[in-house]
């Protein structure tokens, strides 16, 4: 059995509506199980309760992160949420009813099928340090005690992978190793601990294959020949949902023709089919 999971945490409602989303597209693109894993110390109730109203055979369950991710001090440099917070996709290693599991963010937009991603190797996240050749390749990676410093001696700045979509086996042993890990990122103050996190514990592990974590700003700088499976809206003003709504933003007048196709296409099939719906929930 393989699962996808989104980690949920915060009371603010238009990340709840990016989710709802998002989920509606994720079911039409998977066979597999979808958890919905949120925080109790600051989902809403009533949070859960919509998405299990949504009638997507979504596994809610929730988690707590108090002392771990939450009530934990970090200088932030993102004002929205705190940073730190994404790395609560730790505990999805404890789901040991899965043969592997697959976390990813509610900013990104599914093209087609997505089940294949659970034939690669483990762990996975894209790694940015390859040359063009390999980034679409699942292929080892090592880290050795050099690469890990300079990681760790920037990581106040920059990051060198991508943690929108983390592929890996769930196991009790990694988890408390993650948990314990969390504290030593801290200190490092790196920019993106959940990132950095992976590969302080995971210094050998597999490429992802960028198309199924393809930055936007990635795809408007170079040409690629692969289809694109995930387009990923990160860090970045406007999010899908947002593009939709916000009337001073021409989705016509878009120069990069393939973002334009992919949002036009996710516009039809599910802003525009579910947004009443959604509405309604006054997010």
């Amino acid at each position: 059995m393989y699962a996808f999971v989104i980690n949920h945490f915060g009371n603010k409602p238009e990340y709840l509506k990016y989710e709802i989303y998002f989920l509606y597209s994720l079911r039409d693109n998977t066979q597999n199980d979808i958890i919905y894993m949120y925080s109790i110390n600051d989902t809403p109730k009533e949070y859960v309760t919509i998405i299990e109203s949504l009638k997507l055979n979504i596994i809610t369950i929730p988690i707590d992160d108090n002392n771990i991710t939450y009530n934990v001090e970090f200088n932030s440099s993102y004002k929205l949420f705190n940073l730190l917070r994404p790395s609560n996709y730790i505990f999805a290693f404890q789901l040991l009813k899965y043969k592997k599991i697959c976390t990813v963010e509610s900013d990104m937009i599914i093209t087609s099928n997505i089940d294949d991603i659970f034939k690669l190797k483990t762990p996975s996240i894209v790694y940015y340090k390859l040359d063009k050749n390999n980034i679409n390749n699942n292929i080892k990676i090592s880290i050795n005690k050099e690469n890990m410093k300079e990681i760790i001696n920037k990581c106040p700045k920059e990051s060198f992978t991508n943690g929108g979509v983390i592929l890996f086996k769930p196991s009790l042993e990694n988890f408390e190793k993650l948990k314990e890990n969390i504290k030593k990122i801290i200190d490092y103050k790196c920019i993106y601990p959940s990132e950095t996190l992976f590969l302080y514990t995971f210094p050998k592990f597999y490429n992802l294959p960028i198309m199924y974590n393809m930055s936007h700003w990635e795809l408007r700088v170079h040409k690629y020949t692969f289809p694109i499976k995930i387009l990923h809206f990160n860090n970045y003003e406007y999010k899908p949902i947002q593009i939709f709504e916000d009337k001073t933003f021409n989705l016509h007048q878009m120069k990069n023709q393939i973002i334009k196709s992919i949002l036009l296409d996710f516009k039809e099939k599910y802003y525009n089919k579910y947004n009443k719906k959604i509405k309604k929930y006054n997010l």
